[in-house]
C-alpha cells in the first residue's frame, strides 16, 4: 500500500513517491476547474482504490483544497465564481481517499457549499444556509478521555468542525463526527480542533487528543491546561461583576426606600392627554440617561413647557426618571411598556432622580 501527503499549496499539493507516476498540472489559483481542467491519470485511480494519504492543511483557501481533491480522486470539480473561505484539514495518520473527500464535503458544508454529482464533474453550489458553530462556548476540558477512541483527523472552519475518528485498532471503520453529533449515545461531540476534540461525558467536559510522533498530545495538554486557567479567570470576572451588581442592585434599592415622597393630584381631565401618545411626545424631550459604565438607568427629561402636561405633573427639566411603579427603566422597550401600564390607571409612582438626590412622586388622577 502506498501512501501520499497532501499539503497546503497548490504546486506543491501532492507529494508522490516516484512509483505512482505523473501528475497532472493543477490550475493557478483564481481559476476555475470548469476553465482549466484537472485531467485524470492513471495515479489518481491508485489513490482511490489502496493508496493513503496525510493530510495537512492550515488555513488553506477552499479552492486550493478543492481543486487539490480534484487530483487526489481524479473527479473534476467546477464552480461559478470565487469559493469563498479557508479551512483546516489535518490527519494526524493516514487515512483513505474516501475519509479525506468526507472531511472535504463538510468543510464544503461549513463555508455554505453544497456538492452536486453530474455526469461528468461535480459542481459546487451555495447552498440556501451556511452551518454555524455555537458562539460563545466556553469549556475546559479536565482529563483525557478514558474511552477506546482514536482520533484520525479533523476539518476545522471557524468555530465548527468534523473529526475522523475511530475505535482503537480499527482504523479502518472511523466514521466522521461534527459538532453536536453524538458517539455511543451518552457521548457528544462539543468542539472540534485541529488536533484535538473536547467530548462532554455523563456531564464532564474531556478531550481526546490526537497521537502523532510529533507530540501533539503534550501540547494539546498544556494548551488546554492554559484554557483551563483562562476560564477560570473569566469565571472569576463573571462572579465579581455579579457582586458589584448585587451591591449597587442593594445600594439603589435603599436610596429608593429612603428617598423622599411626595403625592401629586391630578386632574382626569388633564390626565386625559397622556392616552395620546403623540401629544405627549410634543410635550417634552427624553433621552437615555447612562452611568458611567455606560449601562442605561434612566431616562432625563427636557424642553418642559410651563403649563404643560409634564409641568402639571410637577417633572422638572433635568429630571432623570428610573423607575415607574417599582420596575426600573433600562430599555426603550422599558419606558414603552411603562407608559402603556400607567396612561390609564388612577394611581402610580414614579421614582427619579433630581439634582443627584432620589425621589419618589405619587400620583393620583382624581
Amino acid at each position: 500500500m502506498t501512501e501520499y501527503t497532501v499539503k497546503r499549496g497548490l504546486l506543491a499539493a501532492l507529494l508522490a513517491s516516484v512509483a505512482v507516476g505523473a501528475w497532472s498540472i493543477v490550475p493557478d489559483r483564481g481559476h476555475s476547474c470548469e476553465t482549466a481542467a484537472v485531467h485524470s491519470v492513471p495515479a489518481a485511480t491508485e489513490l482511490a482504490g489502496t493508496a493513503r494519504v496525510t493530510a495537512d492543511f492550515v488555513d488553506a483557501p477552499l479552492a486550493d483544497v478543492a481543486m487539490v481533491i480534484s487530483e487526489v480522486t481524479g473527479q473534476p470539480h467546477t464552480w461559478d465564481g470565487e469559493l469563498e473561505g479557508e479551512v483546516t484539514i489535518t490527519s494526524h495518520e493516514p487515512i483513505t481517499v474516501a475519509h479525506l473527500y468526507e472531511l472535504f464535503l463538510v468543510s464544503l458544508d461549513l463555508h455554505g457549499y453544497t456538492a452536486v454529482r453530474f455526469s461528468d464533474a461535480t459542481h459546487i453550489l451555495r447552498a440556501s444556509t451556511q452551518r454555524g458553530g455555537p458562539a460563545g462556548l466556553v469549556v475546559a476540558p479536565t482529563s483525557a478521555t478514558e474511552l477506546d477512541l482514536r482520533l484520525l483527523a479533523t476539518a476545522v472552519a471557524g468555530r465548527d468542525g468534523a473529526a475522523l475518528i475511530a475505535s482503537e485498532g480499527y482504523a479502518d471503520t472511523a466514521r466522521l463526527y461534527q459538532t453536536g453529533d453524538a458517539i455511543g449515545g451518552d457521548t457528544i461531540v462539543v468542539r472540534v480542533r485541529d488536533s484535538y476534540v473536547v467530548l462532554l461525558t455523563d456531564g464532564e467536559y474531556q478531550y481526546l487528543a490526537a497521537e502523532s510522533l510529533t507530540g501533539s498530545a503534550e501540547r494539546e495538554q498544556s494548551r488546554l491546561e492554559r484554557e483551563q486557567r483562562r476560564v477560570e479567570r473569566e469565571q472569576h470576572r463573571t462572579k465579581r461583576a455579579a457582586r458589584l451588581d448585587t451591591y449597587r442592585q442593594d445600594r439603589a434599592e435603599a436610596e429608593v426606600a429612603e428617598a423622599p415622597r411626595s403625592t401629586v393630584i391630578v386632574d382626569k381631565a388633564r390626565a386625559a392627554e397622556m392616552i395620546d401618545l403623540e401629544i405627549v411626545a410634543q410635550q417634552v424631550r427624553v433621552i437615555p440617561h447612562k452611568t458611567a459604565s455606560g449601562d442605561v438607568d434612566g431616562y432625563r427629561l427636557s424642553g418642559i413647557r410651563r403649563g404643560s402636561l409634564f409641568d402639571a405633573l410637577e417633572f422638572k427639566n433635568g429630571d432623570i426618571i428610573n423607575g415607574v411603579n417599582g420596575q426600573p427603566l433600562h430599555s426603550s422597550r422599558d419606558a414603552t411598556g411603562a407608559y402603556y401600564s400607567i396612561r390609564d390607571s388612577s394611581r402610580f409612582e414614579v421614582e427619579l432622580t433630581r439634582r443627584g438626590t432620589k425621589q419618589i412622586l405619587e400620583f393620583e388622577i382624581r
